[in-house]
């Protein structure tokens, strides 16, 4: 397995529909604004996971506000100097 940053979006996005369904718009302007957001786990040429990367706002999170436990993991996980926090980012 190798992880790699970036990834042409046409594969991406088809690999995400296979895996998830259809790529959010949201998720897409992250990717376009800045391809270094999108980091891709492979086996060989395939696509086996993704992260992307971006800012997020504990109080205000789409769907409502995090959860109290995932609150602090996050300010935890930032704070203690780690930069991106996993359990912050969306992964597959």
């Amino acid at each position: 397995m190798r992880i790699s940053v970036g990834c042409d979006i046409m594969e991406f996005k088809a690999y995400y529909k296979k895996a998830r369904g259809e790529l959010g718009a949201i998720e897409e302007n992250i990717i376009l604004r800045d391809p270094d957001h999108l980091i891709v786990w492979r086996e060989g040429s395939e696509i086996i996971g993704h992260a992307i990367w971006h800012e997020t706002n504990t109080e205000e999170h789409r769907g409502g506000p995090r959860g109290r436990r995932r609150t602090e993991r996050c300010w935890r996980n930032c704070s203690a100097g780690r930069g991106i926090s996993s359990s912050c980012m969306n992964s597959g």
